[in-house]
């Protein structure tokens, strides 16, 4: 495979750990983006559970710091909540008791999507052979003898200007798989069976200040009730001295959508 230049359709988290890995074996990496560039440090429409409870995983930051070394100081300087051994920090109330704190051995960190996120833009955008084209839609892909030779990519900001990039690989991460796979489908390659799993689990999210003097001897709360009841909630620190509330649950037992109703349902879980 030639290494000239590498196209990532979108620059979520996967498109951002796809492009910091291709950097290392292409001359050229360029990532698509449809959303503008100034929306990149909060909430935006391309990633719609970006207003949601997120979880870094141990795992998960152990693997951007091979990445982004000293990635951890990065999300401690955007006020990331390092907290500590995070099987004592997160106290966990289910089926009525309160369970045992166990030590996990490693700390957790909590911090909401759209931070994390910006945190891994900013290395990966200082990567000088990086490129970045918001407000792009990779439209369609090239193809020639049955092979990916680039994208077809439209200019949102620019009335919808078309323009062909070529490439040597293109990763589709744009999390719209249907789209992908319709643009190789048009082009006669057989698609993937789909097997469809539905949860029928629906949730709710809000930010609340920390108040003022606030104290203790848990980092983290999740409460769960019993099957078969499916009802939960977490209330994590993330930056800003916030509490992000996540509340869950399937079927009627679905949390509703406007904070008075929200808290009544916290009151019977």
């Amino acid at each position: 495979m030639d290494t000239q230049r590498a196209v990532v359709i979108g620059s979520g988290i996967a498109g951002l750990l796809t492009a910091r890995v291709l950097a290392d074996r292409f001359v050229e990496v360029v990532v698509v983006e449809r959303d503008p560039e100034g929306v990149m440090a909060g909430p935006r429409q391309g990633a719609a559970q970006g207003w949601h409870l997120h979880g870094l995983l141990a795992s998960g930051l152990q693997a951007m710091g091979r990445l982004f070394p000293n990635f951890e100081a990065d999300l401690a300087a955007a006020d990331a909540r390092m907290g500590a051994d995070a099987g004592i920090g997160v106290k966990l109330f289910y089926d009525g008791r309160w369970a045992p704190a166990v030590t996990a051995g490693f700390n957790g960190v909590a911090v909401t999507r759209p931070t994390l996120e910006c945190c891994l833009r900013k290395r990966v955008a200082a990567l000088p052979n990086v490129r970045f084209v918001y407000q792009t839609v990779a439209s369609d892909l090239l193809f020639a003898e049955r092979r990916v030779t680039g994208v077809r990519m439209r200019r949102i900001a620019e009335d919808d200007r078309e323009e062909d990039l070529s490439a040597d690989l293109v990763v589709d991460a744009s999390g719209r798989a249907a789209q992908g796979a319709a643009m190789v489908k048009a082009q006669g390659f057989p698609t993937p069976e789909e097997e469809v799993i539905g949860l029928d689990f629906g949730y709710a999210c809000a930010l609340y200040d920390i108040p003022e003097g606030f104290e203790a001897d848990w980092s983290a709360l999740m409460v769960a009730a019993a099957p078969p009841a499916s009802q939960g909630a977490i209330l994590m620190p993330v930056e800003g001295n916030r509490w992000m509330l996540g509340v869950g649950g399937r079927g009627a037992e679905r949390p509703p959508g406007d904070e008075a109703a929200l808290l009544e349902h916290l009151k019977r879980l």
